[in-house]
């Protein structure tokens, strides 16, 4: 019963970012249903694109040669980064920074409750994960969140300096190496404690590198 507990914390702890943002900039719906309607579109476009070359290749994902590994997740990396954060990109075009946050923190949470539907159906049909894999999910959901949140909030502030693209680039590239780190440990090492807390280390600092640049620069701009 102890890992019912698990998609429940998923849930909570990036809801916990909203709370925050709420007491500190009050709550837009619009843009967080935005928000959520970003990652529908995402689910439903992404997959397609990702796999045009893997069907055309006649690949077999579960045993794809050694030598097209490397391509294989850099191109799907690369699919997810730049088109979730362009999708970002034109949703804040010229838009204030609270809008965005709010836009971010819709996406995020979209994503964690995906996560969480995730859990809760592989918990009902029997199969039951460690709670130490458990906890990491719940905070990868948290750095994640907080990484939405705040790049979506860039993008529109260097998108009212006329420099949105520049921005839409630079984080789109971290975006997507952040995605192929993530992708590349655990293929390679499986979903170990380990390999997890190295995916997520880098998830947390990059997340905390546009955390203090947000409050340093964009929110004193």
């Amino acid at each position: 019963m102890i890992s019912y507990t698990i998609p429940v914390l998923t849930i909570l702890a990036p809801t916990l970012i909203l709370i925050v943002l709420y007491k500190k900039k009050g709550f837009l719906l619009k843009p967080f249903i935005i928000g959520l309607g970003l990652l529908v579109l995402i689910l439903i476009v992404q997959p397609s694109i990702q796999y045009i070359p893997i069907q055309m290749l006649g690949i077999d994902l579960k045993n794809p040669p050694q030598d097209l590994l490397l391509p294989i997740l850099l191109y799907a990396a690369l699919v997810s980064g730049f088109l979730q954060e362009y999708l970002k990109y034109v949703s804040v075009r010229g838009k204030e920074t609270v809008y965005a946050l709010w836009i971010g923190g819709g996406f995020g949470f979209g994503e964690t409750l995906l996560v969480a539907f995730n859990q809760s159906v592989t918990l009902f049909v029997g199969m039951a994960f460690s709670l130490l894999l458990g906890f990491l999910a719940v905070y990868e959901r948290f750095a994640t969140t907080l990484y939405h949140v705040f790049s979506t909030s860039i993008l529109a502030y260097y998108s009212r300096l006329g420099k949105g693209m520049l921005a839409y680039l630079v984080l789109a590239v971290v975006h997507s190496l952040m995605n192929f780190q993530a992708m590349f440990l655990t293929k390679l090492y499986g979903y170990t404690a380990a390999s997890l807390l190295t995916v997520y280390g880098i998830i947390t600092m990059i997340a905390l590198i546009l955390a203090i640049y947000y409050l340093k620069v964009v929110e004193r701009g």
